[in-house]
């Protein structure tokens, strides 16, 4: 038995496995490379920080400059109200002439859809839009604003009942001279800066532009997302987020379900926000790509 022990196959030295030279220079090169790999992924890593820093810092500008748009606009319809009120405080009661003077004043703002005059019982009784004309607007929120307060005021957004488009309302009362009411001249202002600030952020790959109002329906959108324009996302992550707040930026899946980093204002004048979101996959593309290692340089792997 101890002869044959010592013939058997697991006790000879020529049978212990051993790595091959070419398992061996495989090693040697991976522990040589690999400080140099973990060095290159970091340097790597902290470019994508900095690509996300500057894309947050784009669509901050951008956000901030649509509602510094949206600022000039209410100020050129505040003042356009106060022309409008004036002049009906002196006109004469004739239809006529009251909706020529509306439609001269409006005539020359492309981003005013029209100019309306409401008796204190909510009819209107002069407008630009024919149509508009008997329409009882006591149910809106800016005109039961007007009857509370005499100062300039601004809707939030609605769906206007002539255009059947998303406007906004500015709103002034015109007083008699005992301070009783006399009218309510309000305007009706064309998301058109919303349009703008879209077409500008398209120029950007991935750029997304939306309005949610104050109970979380999106009420405009870059054509992207236009199809899901009119839909309430209150539950929504971002949505959540920017009702909550005045301003941020955060990363998460927007309304059309892609993540993107965002960046949200609250509009002046209202329960608004407007934010605008440029895509993750776009901003980190370029330093993926420089991320991926091409296995077919290394001349021992496979391909």
């Amino acid at each position: 038995m101890s002869e044959l022990a010592a013939k058997s196959p697991q006790a000879s030295p020529r049978n212990t496995p051993v790595l091959s030279i070419r398992a061996r220079l495989i090693a040697v090169a991976l522990l040589a490379l690999a400080p140099l790999m973990i060095e290159r992924l970091r340097g790597l890593e902290q470019a994508r920080a900095e690509y996300a820093e500057l894309a947050s810092g784009r669509v901050t500008d951008l956000a901030h400059g649509g509602v510094e748009a949206q600022r000039q606009t209410v100020n050129s319809i505040r003042a356009v109200l106060q022309v409008v009120a004036r002049a009906y405080a002196r006109m004469a009661p004739d239809q006529a002439d009251c909706d020529q003077t509306l439609a001269g004043l409006a005539s020359n703002i492309p981003w005013l859809l029209g100019l309306n005059v409401a008796a204190p019982d909510g009819r209107i009784t002069c407008a630009t839009d024919r149509r508009a004309i008997g329409l009882n607007v006591s149910d809106r929120s800016y005109f039961q604003n007007a009857l509370r307060s005499p100062d300039f005021a601004l809707s939030d957004y609605l769906i206007s009942r002539v255009h059947q488009t998303p406007i906004l309302v500015a709103s002034l009362p015109v007083l008699k001279s005992d301070g009783s009411l006399n009218a309510v001249v309000f305007g009706s202002i064309d998301l058109h800066w919303i349009s703008e600030l879209a077409a500008a952020a398209a120029r950007h790959e991935g750029t997304s532009v939306l309005m949610i109002d104050g109970a979380g329906i999106l009420m405009a959108a870059s054509a992207d997302s236009g199809a899901i324009v009119g839909r309430n996302f209150a539950d929504n992550a971002l949505v959540r987020e920017m009702l909550a707040k005045d301003e941020g930026t955060m990363t998460v899946a927007g309304p059309d379900g892609i993540p993107r980093i965002f960046s949200y204002v609250r509009v002046p004048w209202t329960q608004a926000r407007l934010a605008v979101g440029l895509d993750e996959r776009v901003v980190h593309s370029g330093v993926d790509r420089k991320l991926r290692i091409p296995t077919c340089s290394w001349r021992w792997s496979p391909c």
